[in-house]
């Protein structure tokens, strides 16, 4: 099976990236994964078709950013910027030579 490129999304409670996923797919609920909690989103417009995988991730350590790093495309932190937010250190510490140019 082919790995499709994917997004990561990854937030302080894993229930904020589940609802970002699910407002970019415009649905009510989310599809059960079984697998790996990654849902296919197809991307169409008049410049492009895709398919992307979008992750919603605890943190950095998660399964798929361990098993397919290079798959990962693009990466969505979301967080208040009012707090200080811990929880992406390690994120950035793992994937720190994919940010350097």
């Amino acid at each position: 099976m082919a790995i499709l490129p994917c997004a990561v999304f990854s937030s302080p409670d894993i229930s904020d990236s589940i609802d970002l996923i699910r407002q970019l797919l415009n649905v009510e609920e989310l599809p059960t994964s079984e697998e790996d909690n990654g849902y296919k989103w197809n991307i169409n417009n008049k410049y492009y078709t895709a398919q992307v995988q979008l992750y919603a991730l605890p943190d950095a350590t998660s399964q798929v950013c361990r098993q397919y790093p290079d798959s990962v495309q693009a990466v969505i932190l979301y967080f208040d910027a009012d707090e200080v937010c811990n929880a992406f250190i390690a994120f950035f510490c793992i994937f720190r030579k994919h940010f350097q140019t």
